[in-house]
C-alpha cells in the first residue's frame, strides 16, 4: 500500500490522501482537505494514516477490509449455522450500524479501543441496550470466526463492554417498554374487536396464552389438543425481509412479501394450558370454519410451502398441509401486519397509548404473577431463556405484588412474636 499523497487543490488548500483497504474488490482511498499549508497537510496525514495502519496486529498479512470479511462471515457461516430472522437481523444491524463505521479497516487492524469506542459512539446516539447489545454479539460472533480461521491472533471485541445501565446517553435512549393493559382497557379493546372480526383471536391468543406475534400467526388446528386444552407451540410466522442479491446490492420487495414458517424464537418449543374461555371460542371457530370450508368447497384457500420454502396458497382444489388457526372465513390467511392497524386504532382511537401486540404478552405474564403464579412456570409459558429475563423484562411491580409481600412479611412477624 502507498504511502501519504500530497496535493494543493485550486482552491489554494492542501490536501492529503492514503490508499485503504480494498472494499468489494475494489481500491479505495481516504482523503482530507481543506488546510492550510502543505506542513498542517503533513502533520495530519500522518496522524491518521498512523491511526488507521496501526489500531491492531495479526497473525498472519490479511488485506481484507472488515467490510469484506463480515461479507464472508455472512455468507460461509451465518447463512448455513443461522435461521433466516436470525440472518435478517444480523444483516440490518452490519448494514446500518457496523459497516459505515469499522468497515472501513483492515480486519487485522481493529482493537478493542476502536470497537469501545464505536459502542460508545452508538450508545450515545440514543440506541436501545438491547440493540447495542446485539450488535456487540455481531462483533464478538463474527471477530471470533475471524481468530479461528487464523485471520487474526485474538478476538478484540472480548475486552470490550457495554455502557453501564446507569450511564447516561448524550440523545434520550429509543427503548420503549412495552405497555402492560389494565381490565377496563382490554374491555374497550374487545368491545372495539369483538367475536367475529379478524383480529379478535390473534388478541385472544396474546393476552390468554402470551404467545409471541409469529407464534400466534403460525398457529395450527394440529397444534391445539381440545380435550386436554393443551396448545403446543413449535413455529412461528415469518417475513421474508429483503430477496436475492443482484449487482452486490439487497432490493426490496415490491409485492406481496413472501412469509415462512420456521423455529420458535431461542427455538422455545413447549406446551401450554389454555384457559376455558380462549379454549372455547377456538372451538367455535374451527367448527365455524368446517362449515364455511364445506360451502366454499374448492375455492376455500389451504396453504403449503414451495419450494423457496414460502407459505403460499394451495392450488384450487388441492388440500393443503398448513391449517392455520388465524384465517378467515374463507381460508385466506390473515397476516401478522394486520395487528399494525390495530395498534394504531387502540393507542389512538382508544386512547391506550404506547399499546403493541407485545403489550399483551407482557400483560399476561404480569397478571400470573400479579395473582401468584409460579414464575417458574411462568416462564415456560413465556419460552423465555431464563427466569431472570420473565422477572426483569415483563413482570411489572404492581401494588397487589408489594402487598402480598407485605402480608408474608406481617405473617413471619407474628409467628416470630407469639
Amino acid at each position: 500500500m502507498a504511502g501519504l499523497i500530497l496535493r494543493k487543490r485550486p482552491s489554494g488548500k492542501w490536501e492529503y490522501s492514503f490508499e485503504i483497504a480494498p472494499v468489494d474488490g475494489k481500491r479505495k482511498r481516504y482523503s482530507e482537505s481543506g488546510f492550510r499549508t502543505k506542513a498542517e497537510a503533513i502533520t495530519a496525514g500522518s496522524e491518521a494514516l498512523k491511526e488507521y495502519l496501526n489500531t491492531g496486529s495479526s497473525k498472519k498479512p490479511c488485506e481484507l477490509s472488515f467490510s469484506d470479511f463480515l461479507d464472508e462471515w455472512m455468507r460461509d457461516y451465518v447463512s448455513i449455522n443461522c435461521k433466516y430472522s436470525t440472518q435478517s437481523g444480523y444483516r440490518k444491524r452490519i448494514e446500518r450500524y457496523v459497516k459505515p463505521r469499522l468497515g472501513k479497516y483492515y480486519l487485522r487492524s481493529l482493537n478493542a479501543a476502536r470497537i469501545q469506542q464505536f459502542l460508545n459512539e452508538m450508545f450515545n446516539t440514543g440506541l436501545s441496550r438491547n440493540t447495542l447489545s446485539n450488535i456487540k454479539g455481531n462483533l464478538t460472533g463474527s471477530l471470533d470466526y475471524a481468530v479461528r480461521l487464523g485471520y487474526i491472533k485474538f478476538n478484540p471485541a472480548l475486552s470490550t463492554r457495554l455502557p453501564l445501565p446507569r450511564a447516561v446517553p448524550d440523545v434520550p435512549s429509543e427503548e420503549c417498554p412495552h405497555i402492560v393493559i389494565t381490565e377496563e382497557q382490554w374491555k374497550m379493546i374487545m368491545k372495539r374487536y369483538p367475536i367475529g372480526h379478524p383480529s379478535h383471536l390473534p388478541l385472544m391468543v396474546g393476552y390468554y396464552a402470551g404467545l409471541r406475534i409469529g407464534e400466534a400467526f403460525g398457529l395450527c388446528w394440529e397444534d391445539i389438543d381440545f380435550k386436554t386444552g393443551m396448545l403446543t407451540v413449535n413455529r412461528q410466522l415469518q417475513y421474508r425481509e429483503d430477496v436475492n442479491v443482484s449487482g452486490g446490492k439487497r432490493q426490496r420487495r415490491s409485492q406481496l412479501q413472501p412469509i415462512y414458517l420456521t423455529m420458535p424464537k431461542y427455538d422455545s418449543v413447549r406446551s401450554l394450558l389454555l384457559p376455558d374461555l380462549l379454549l372455547s371460542e377456538l372451538r367455535a371457530y374451527k367448527d365455524e370454519l368446517s362449515s364455511s370450508a364445506a360451502d366454499y368447497g374448492e375455492y376455500f384457500t389451504e396453504y403449503s410451502t414451495d419450494a423457496s420454502g414460502n407459505v403460499v396458497p394451495s392450488p384450487a382444489g388441492l388440500p393443503g398441509n398448513h391449517h392455520f388457526v388465524m384465517v378467515r372465513k374463507n381460508g385466506t390467511l390473515i397476516r401478522p401486519r394486520t395487528m399494525a392497524q390495530v395498534n394504531r386504532v387502540v393507542s389512538h382511537d382508544l386512547g391506550i397509548t404506547d399499546f403493541d401486540y407485545h403489550s399483551l404478552r407482557k400483560t399476561h405474564c404480569t397478571m400470573l404473577l400479579d395473582h401468584g403464579a409460579n414464575p417458574k412456570d411462568v416462564q415456560k409459558r413465556l419460552g423465555h431463556k431464563t427466569l431472570k429475563e420473565t422477572m426483569e423484562i415483563y413482570a411489572s411491580v404492581t401494588r397487589n405484588m408489594e402487598e402480598m409481600s407485605v402480608d408474608i412479611l406481617n405473617q413471619i412477624a407474628e409467628k416470630s412474636t407469639s
